[in-house]
């Protein structure tokens, strides 16, 4: 259930991202990077 949660933490941050409306936070963190790790997810294609 974490990783679920993980997981929409994760896109959440990288649509806001997209959108220039992300604020202070930065997506592919340290805790980002436990989920996409675990999927074996690269950032790149998640970010496209």
């Amino acid at each position: 259930m974490k990783r679920a949660a993980l997981a929409a933490h994760c896109v959440d941050k990288c649509r806001a991202v997209l959108a220039g409306t992300a604020g202070e936070y930065h997506s592919d963190c340290p805790l980002d990077r436990v989920w996409l790790d675990f999927t074996g997810i690269k950032y790149k294609p998640v970010r496209v």
